[in-house]
């Protein structure tokens, strides 16, 4: 969800680093050979979401400023439809849907806010929004450059974050544990 940590292609923005303190902006498109995926255990077993990215049709605007060590974002927003993961059977995509409450709130909401560089480091400080609950996470990336920008991740969240039951099946039987990684492996390409 924290796929959410998918906002990590503000992080394309730094192949257009200016070193003044103005307001830059670009836009931005993940590529569909990208991945997002949710992981997630019960006690009896292990489970996958992936995001289809090739629904990612619109630019991402990306509004950025450099600060020196760091780059602060304005309004650079990643809507993920949840109906678009696909956990590999209906019965899970259904009870995945209820869990983020899909009919009420339809979205999975990412802000990137900054990104900064310590010790070698690059952490990117993003806010999630799930079922209309709003957190931030300080998310370690690896960022890369060929022809495209590459960012990849993995972050930790927690259902209960987003006030989520974490649900319980078989009358009880199947419980599905409240930690989850998001895994993320983003080519941002610049749209001309």
């Amino acid at each position: 969800m924290k796929t959410l940590i998918l906002f990590l292609f503000g992080f394309l923005s730094l192949s257009f680093l200016k070193n003044d303190e103005a307001i830059n902006t670009t836009e931005i498109f993940i590529a569909s050979d990208s991945e997002l995926i949710i992981s997630g255990t019960s006690n009896i077993n292990s489970f996958d979401c992936s995001y289809n990215l090739n629904n990612l049709n619109d630019p991402i605007r990306v509004n950025f400023k450099n600060n020196g060590g760091h780059m602060d974002f304005d309004s650079t927003l990643l809507k993920l439809q949840n109906t678009y993961f696909d956990c590999g059977h209906n019965r899970i995509n259904k009870d995945f849907n209820q869990l983020l409450k899909t009919s009420q709130y339809p979205n999975i909401t990412l802000e990137l806010n900054n990104v900064k560089y310590l010790d070698n480091k690059t952490i990117a400080d993003v806010s999630i929004v799930i079922a209309n609950v709003k957190r931030n996470y300080q998310v370690p990336i690896e960022l890369s450059k060929d022809k495209n920008f590459k960012a990849k991740g993995e972050m930790n969240i927690h259902l209960s974050d987003f006030n989520l039951k974490a649900p319980k099946k078989a009358l009880g039987l199947i419980v599905v544990n409240d930690a989850l990684t998001v895994h993320f492996d983003l080519t941002l390409k610049q749209h001309s």
